[in-house]
Parts: structure tokens; sequence; C-alpha cells
């Protein structure tokens, strides 16, 4: 048995889109000795077949590592019964799409668990993650769950949507982790990044799809910024503040439309890594 499965019900093995994978039916007889050697897994349900439930040969896969649920017909409701024991304490990444709906996160401790995804809004205590380090959430309009989500000592933070304007920088100074990355994804709100030099130990960030997105000129006081992700920010009125970026490393530039890219062209070329397309 492969280190990476797939777990989903045995009258979905034909729908699966992926031909060689191994699939794992958590529907049948299972040897709990093959179950404890997977570290990576992925629930799947096709669309018609909604999963409702966490099914419990997961109890058995004590050496897993990384669990994606989705993308596919995933209920809301997934993590309604998760108890204590279901999910394997040693699981240090978990990915969850949902496409729609909240998740709320029941009072079940996940010891290891260092990267959280999560697609759409989540309710969570920090304490159910006590190592967490990497998260990528979607903000509730309160961004009552952003605030909670803070309290952990992350390391990095991406926001799959960005649904106020620059507050949204006095709210991320303050976590308790200090952050390192940050990734903006999505939003029409944000037009300035004024106040973004709070999160003074940053070293990379990415900016994507902020539709309203001008003002980038407080990216020039980041003095730690090694690299620099910017996709699909069609309105950048001040591309020259990446020339004051003195430690940056690394620049993507895609999708971007015109931004007058001549003026940072020696910036570039300085660069060890850089890639730009699409900006027409």
């Amino acid at each position: 048995m492969n280190n990476k499965v797939i777990l989903l019900h045995s009258r979905n093995e034909a729908a699966f889109p992926t031909p060689g994978a191994e699939l794992v039916f958590f529907n049948a007889p299972f040897n709990s000795e093959k179950l404890a050697k997977i570290q990576q897994a992925h629930l799947w349900s096709p669309p018609g077949d909604k999963l409702e439930e966490l099914p419990e040969m997961l109890r058995e896969m004590r050496g897993l590592k990384s669990l994606s649920i989705g993308p596919g017909s995933i209920a809301p409701s997934i993590m309604d019964g998760l108890e204590d024991g279901l999910l394997p304490e040693g699981i240090e990444a978990l990915s969850i799409h949902l496409g729609t709906g909240t998740l709320v996160w029941p009072s079940v401790v996940l010891p290891n668990l260092r990267t959280l995804y999560v697609d759409v809004p989540v309710r969570f205590d920090a304490s159910s993650f006590p190592m967490l380090r990497v998260l990528s959430i979607y903000p509730d309009k309160s961004l009552k769950n952003l605030k909670q989500a803070l309290a952990s000592p992350l390391e990095e933070l991406n926001l799959l949507n960005v649904p106020v304007g620059d507050e949204i920088f006095d709210i991320l100074s303050s976590s308790a982790g200090g952050l390192e990355r940050l990734g903006l994804l999505g939003g029409t709100k944000l037009k300035s990044l004024n106040g973004l030099e709070k999160i003074f130990n940053l070293e990379a960030v990415w900016l994507k799809n902020l539709s309203s997105l001008e003002d980038i000129c407080a990216l020039s006081r980041l003095g730690h910024l090694k690299r620099l992700d910017i996709q699909y920010c069609k309105k950048i009125s001040n591309i020259e503040a990446i020339n004051d970026l003195a430690a940056l490393r690394e620049l993507k530039i895609v999708g971007c439309g015109r931004l007058g890219l001549e003026k940072i062209d020696a910036k570039i070329n300085s660069l060890q890594k850089k890639t730009i397309g699409a900006t027409t």
C-alpha cells in the first residue's frame, strides 16, 4: 500500500477522475496494519453523493500526517460528529474544501497540527490547534474567526478573502506569532497596503485577485521582504515601489495588465528568481 491513498465509498470507484490512484474503500473490510502505514490521504465523494460524516476507518490510520477532505461533495456538517481519537493525533496538515457553508470545529484537540486550510468561514478555538503555524482561512464578516486565529503563534497566514480595507493590517499586527509570510488572496475593498509595515517581520507576501488594490508603496517599508508574488491585481498605480525592496530575491507578477513594468526593469534583472507573465 502506498503512503498516499484516496478514501471513498466503493460505489464511487468508477467516478474517481484520476486513473491509477490507490483507492481505499472506507465501507469495506480493512487491514489495520496496512492502514497504520498510510501517511497521506484524500477523502472524496462525487457530486450527488454527499459525504455527511468522517469514516471510522480514520481511527486505524495511526501514521497519518496529512489529510485533505474534498474538493468533492462534502457536507459542511462533516465535523459535527468528530470526537477525540477519530483523527490520528499525529496529523500535521489538514485541508478542508467545502465550497459552501460554514465549518464549526468541535472541542477536539489536534496536538500536532501545524498546517490548516479551510475554504469557507470556520469557527474554532485556538486551543484546539496548539502547534498551528500555517493557516489559510476565509474570514467571516465580523472578523471574529480571524481574531481568534491570531491567538495562535502563526508563521504564515493566508486570507482567502479580505472583507475590509487597510484596517485589516491593524488586526493582523496583533498576531501572537509575528507573521513571516502573508497572503491576501481575494477581495474588492482593499485599495491600499498602508499599515502593512506594522507586520515588520514579513519575508514573503502574496497579493492575488485584489480588484481594487492601487497603492502598494507600503511594501517598500518591509526591510526583510524576500519574496513577492502579485497576481491579477490590475489597478496598481505605483509598481515602482518594488525598486526599494533591498532584500527582495524572488518576484512573480502575472495577469496584472499594464503596470509600467519598465519602471522596475533593472530590479527584475537583478533578482535570483523572477516570473513575469500575461501582463499586457
